[in-house]
């Protein structure tokens, strides 16, 4: 007889709780298997590990024992066929409780399944919506570009005078101000004059500017369809996450020459 699945429900943390019953012949099966299991683990003196006769084994460690180690391998025979059935993708191991176990009787057990999580998203068009119809006016201002050139200037002044060795040179050129002519905006690159490189450095601060608020836009779409989303997290992912960002910080702490126990104790906590 197969094993039977008698009940699966979904719970709180994306976990499938799965009942089912494996009939007492099918565990009756896996009686060998189980003594030969024990065989490898179990030490007798007088005996060498692996070559404990049945009945002494059988002696030694009980008849519950046994049937123990039969129900694990039933399960562990079976939990794919359950997986299988309800067409289940875990992330994580079961939780395996067995319910019921008795020699001559059928085995009850329930697995706890964590899975992939369901994501209900809310009317995500309906909130893009809201935000795209806020328009928000991007300005360049005369100080933005002035920047720009002051910081050109100091470039371009530090290559002109790097080649300098003498203390009293290089005193001497840090006073001098490059002067914004046609002429020195030429060297720069494509620019007709003063004007046109100012122009230009608009336009590329305005571009960017442009480029930073369409993104801040989308954080804030992204930010707010989050908010109204439902999504159960199983806490083996939440575990797993901890497990990750601790092992990371392990990590750099070890750059410094520290270690996790030692800086929880210097910042006096857990």
């Amino acid at each position: 007889m197969p094993m039977q699945i008698k009940k699966h429900t979904k719970e709180k943390g994306s976990i499938i709780r799965v009942e089912a019953e494996i009939p007492k012949e099918t565990l009756g099966k896996k009686r060998a298997s189980a003594i030969n299991h024990l065989k490898e683990h179990v030490e007798l003196k007088g005996f060498r590990k692996g070559h404990v006769p049945e009945k002494t084994l059988v002696e030694h460690v009980g008849e519950m024992t046994i049937l123990e180690e039969s129900a694990e391998l039933a399960i562990e025979e079976n939990y794919t066929k359950i997986l299988d059935e309800l067409s289940l993708s875990p992330i994580g191991h079961p939780k395996i409780i067995i319910t019921k176990i008795a020699i001559g009787a059928p085995l009850e057990f329930t697995a706890e399944i964590p899975v992939m999580p369901e994501v209900k998203l809310p009317d995500y068009k309906k909130i893009s919506a809201k935000f795209k119809d806020k328009k928000e006016e991007v300005v360049v201002e005369e100080k933005e570009i002035e920047n720009v050139i002051a910081e050109v200037k100091k470039i371009q002044h530090h290559h002109a005078h790097k080649d300098h060795d003498h203390d009293h040179d290089h005193a001497d050129h840090e006073h001098e101000e490059t002067e914004l002519t046609d002429d020195f905006v030429k060297t720069l690159g494509d620019f007709k004059d003063v004007a046109d490189f100012k122009e230009k450095i608009k336009e590329n601060i305005l571009k960017e500017k442009t480029f930073k608020a369409e993104q801040k836009k989308r954080l804030e779409i992204i930010d707010a369809i989050r908010k109204e989303t439902e999504i159960d997290i199983p806490e083996v992912l939440v575990d797993s996450e901890i497990k990750r960002m601790t092992n990371e910080f392990e990590h750099e702490l070890s750059k410094v020459g520290s270690t996790l126990e030692k800086y929880l104790s210097e910042i006096k906590k857990t």
